[in-house]
């Protein structure tokens, strides 16, 4: 996997939306991009603590048997734990090209790149400067985008 798309809503749940989406509903029935946000982020933490854990005592036993791959990748492996627990995502890690050369190991590799999609009826507003992490942003309105096969020119 070479990046993590989060997509997120920003468009209002009810009233007077011009995109006509204001029936549609939202899990939690606002609408917080900041919460959803922290909230997927928490479990790509908890998956990748999953995965770093069990990989950890693997290469533990390896490491006892002098394995140098195994003494290396576990370093590093251990650097990536440290920052899912402080509860920071695997790529907010800084890491050389060569460590990233041993870290295939997780559900994402900590080198990739996070990215946010704010799903919005407004292209034009920034909400990014409320938003959590310093990822890239797009604004993106995915009502034009499902209309657009249905154009005809």
């Amino acid at each position: 996997m070479d990046a993590i798309a989060q997509v997120v809503r920003v468009f209002p749940a009810q009233g007077g939306s011009a995109s006509g989406r204001e029936n549609i509903t939202h899990v939690y029935n606002t609408i917080d991009p900041q919460r959803d946000i922290e909230i997927i982020n928490t479990e790509l933490i908890l998956a990748d603590l999953e995965t770093v854990t069990k990989r950890i005592a693997k290469l533990e036993k390896e490491a006892r048997g002098q394995n140098k791959v195994a003494v290396k990748t576990l370093e590093i492996i251990k650097n990536i734990k440290n920052i899912l627990d402080e509860g920071k995502l695997a790529c907010e890690l800084k890491l050389s090209d060569e460590d990233l050369n041993w870290c295939a190991i997780c559900s994402y590799s900590p080198g990739n790149r996070c990215f946010l999609f704010l799903n919005t009826d407004d292209v034009e507003t920034r909400h990014a400067s409320s938003l959590p992490g310093d990822y890239p942003t797009v604004a993106i309105d995915i009502k034009i985008e499902e209309e657009l096969p249905n154009v005809r020119g």
